[in-house]
């Protein structure tokens, strides 16, 4: 209680200590460049009462230096049936501490957070700064008070890039051992008094940053403290986190009895098998019949964001969310006898990954992974159209809970490597005198490329839809498309697409009083991976590997000879390779590209040895054929 009161008074005691922001000019060099706001401090408050109930409170000030400050000026505050927003104050001051403004809970706009769900509890309590007299000092409070316990917060005092922290402190009181964490950057102190532990972690002068090409981890850039429960209940549901066997366990606790399959539910399944069908033909058969016959319907009701529709539900009225639909189709596999386990994640491509050693419940997606002899099928149960045991980006590469029978197992789920992310392209080119070129033009895609400019929403578009796709997502310059072919993706794992195109592009080769200058890669190359500066301070990742594999049969009129050849060039490197052959016959060559980034992490001191790869490529990727008209 002395604890609570404590919090409650320093919530509504905010008196502005305008005399530390008069000193702003005194504050070290480091705090102020690259900063566009600048934290001056910042208290968050957590109190854990037990596993029913907890509360989070929070006041900052802050300076806000530019236009370009967009983190701090966007207040969001997320509530729902277990989050609840007790209060919320902001005040706005001149530098010299007059008031501007006072924005109460009252004046935030309020909206639903539901996105794609049918229905959904979540909402949030909205409001935006549009004070424009720069700089500008903001003093912001909030308290939340949480209902169950599964959730924790995590602590990130800088959790932007372009902001500077003068000091910030996290405060955590609880019942002694009800709750872990894990820090980066940063370490409690600990006291124990009167049965309740008491955490406080505190950081101090933090420059800011920017984030760094190919460094998607915010662990890299800044402090942060993750938090999770030992016990917890959601909804008098009760269960233990403390390990992904005891959390699984949990979610066992929540299907238990929902599979409620009428009898003769798999019969139209069934009715398609013969002798011939392995288990691999059945998974397959199964999969297909999901997607014919339900759709993606998200409804996140309490307790309903963790707990699946039955089974029954699902068959007779034909949509579910994720949970759902990976629970129905699991049922379905049940009846023929093939084991399949109810897999939570953290979906997204470039998503916070779970940490296998540390439990927690921070998963937004389930998906259904079917265990084979010699292999593992996961199937992505939310999609109509997904190629059957394709992850994609989006769960691919990253650790998931598999929930079994006997508790939760940590997996990692299907990687894919430069060899399967390929995209090859075979163009006939047919270079006029003008500079312009006839072209036909093949182009595949596998793997994790069937993503690359959004070509597999592109398949499933119309014919019109598709010319226009096609227009703006091809930048090779003033090109007139006469004919377009997009196949369909294959239904495979690894799932396999083309398209074809016939078209004219004006400016193939560049025209100056009788030459012509082509350059080969005008259909593709690695221009767009930006790498500035000479040193680097973060970790860098490639974490979807692929590989381009070019074929240029290149045509000039018969009046033009080659002046200026390009010659043979390869580059071996262990992040990737490169190569180029060209065979020639008078004025007609074919030239072979190849270009393969390897997936792997590396450190700092790798930067300039990586850039130095990526540069080599690129210049050799602009250079130009040039060819003379000696008529």
């Amino acid at each position: 209680m002395r604890a609570l009161t404590c919090i409650s008074l320093l919530f509504l005691a905010i008196i502005p200590a305008f005399s530390q922001l008069i000193r702003l000019g005194h504050l070290p060099d480091s705090l102020k460049t690259d900063a566009n706001e600048m934290i001056l401090e910042d208290n968050t408050y957590f109190n854990i009462k037990d596993i029913h109930s907890s509360k989070l409170r929070r006041n900052y000030r802050a300076v806000i230096l530019n236009s370009k400050a967009d983190n701090l000026t966007d207040l969001v505050l997320y509530y729902s049936n277990f989050r609840e927003i007790v209060d919320a104050d902001i005040k706005i001051y001149s530098l010299l501490g007059k008031e501007l403004d006072h924005i109460k809970l009252k004046d935030f706009g309020d909206f639903s957070t539901k996105g794609y769900s049918v229905a959904s509890d979540s909402r949030a309590k909205y409001y935006k700064i549009t004070e424009n007299r720069f700089p500008y000092v903001i003093e912001v409070a909030y308290e939340v008070s949480y209902k169950g316990s599964m959730f924790y917060p995590a602590w990130i005092p800088q959790s932007s890039e372009n902001l500077s922290v003068v000091e910030a402190k996290l405060i955590i009181e609880a019942p002694v051992n009800s709750f872990r964490h894990k820090s980066s950057g940063v370490m409690p102190k600990i006291s124990t008094s009167d049965g309740r532990d008491r955490y406080e972690w505190s950081v101090a002068s933090l420059p800011a940053f920017e984030y760094e090409t190919l460094s998607y981890s915010i662990e890299d850039y800044a402090p942060v403290v993750y938090t999770a429960p030992n016990d917890f209940e959601m909804e008098g549901y009760e269960g233990n986190l403390s390990s992904w066997d005891s959390f699984g366990l949990w979610i066992n606790q929540l299907n238990a009895n929902k599979n409620t399959l009428p009898p003769g539910s798999v019969e139209p399944i069934t009715s398609q098998f013969d002798e011939s069908y392995t288990v691999i033909d059945k998974v397959q058969t199964v999969y297909q019949y999901l997607q014919d016959n339900t759709r993606y319907v998200s409804i996140q009701l309490g307790i309903g964001g963790w707990q699946p529709f039955e089974s029954g539900f699902v068959h007779e009225n034909k949509y579910g969310d994720c949970k759902a639909l990976s629970f129905y189709t699991q049922s379905l596999l049940k009846e023929i006898g093939i084991d399949s386990y109810y897999t939570l994640i953290n979906a997204g491509a470039y998503s916070h990954r779970t940490n296998p050693d540390f439990p927690e419940a921070h998963f937004n997606h389930a998906i259904l992974t079917v265990p084979m002899e010699n292999d593992t099928i996961w199937l992505e149960c939310t999609s109509q159209t997904n190629p059957f045991g394709y992850l994609g980006k989006f769960t691919s590469n990253r650790f998931a809970l598999m929930v079994t029978e006997e508790g939760g197992v940590m997996i990692k789920t299907r990687d894919y490597n430069e060899s399967e992310n390929v995209q090859t392209t075979i163009a006939n080119v047919a270079v006029n005198a003008d500079g312009s070129a006839d072209i036909d033009l093949t182009r595949n895609y596998s793997g994790l490329e069937i993503e690359n400019d959004s070509y597999r929403g592109a398949t499933l578009k119309s014919e019109t839809e598709q010319r226009k796709w096609f227009y703006d997502k091809h930048s090779w310059g003033n090109l007139e498309l006469k004919e377009l072919t997009i196949d369909k993706i294959s239904y495979e794992e690894l799932p396999k697409g083309a398209i074809k195109a016939n078209l004219v592009l004006k400016n193939a080769a560049s025209s100056n009083a009788n030459r012509l200058f082509f350059k080969p890669t005008i259909f593709t190359d690695i221009s767009g991976l930006k790498l500035n500066g000479s040193s680097r301070k973060y970790p860098l990742e490639v974490r979807y590997p692929y590989s381009q594999v070019d074929t240029l049969i290149v045509s000039f009129p018969e009046q033009f000879y080659p002046e200026s050849k390009l010659g043979d060039e390869e580059i071996n490197s262990v992040f990737g390779n490169y190569s180029r052959r060209v065979i020639q016959q008078e004025n007609k060559f074919v030239i072979i590209r190849t270009f393969s980034l390897k997936k792997g992490e590396y450190t700092p001191e790798s930067y300039g040895d990586f850039k130095g790869f990526i540069r080599e490529v690129q210049k050799y990727d602009r250079k130009r054929l040039v060819m003379i008209n000696k008529t």
